[in-house]
């Protein structure tokens, strides 16, 4: 069993959250069209292809 909390529960646990900074800026663009497109690379091979190999040196 894990206690939820909804909010903060002590006083210096507030103050931590206020006090929050973002670490990177986040560049606000123009929303895309509905049809723009992703690019997506799919990587498949058999159990032990070392497919995790290539995504850990890229």
């Amino acid at each position: 069993y894990l206690p939820s909390a909804i909010g903060p529960v002590d006083e210096e646990e507030e103050q931590a959250e206020e006090g929050c900074l973002d670490l990177v800026p986040i560049e606000m663009k123009e929303k895309s069209s509905p049809g723009a497109k992703i690019p997506v690379t799919i990587i498949t091979g058999y159990l032990g292809a070392r497919k995790t190999i290539l995504l850990n040196y890229i």
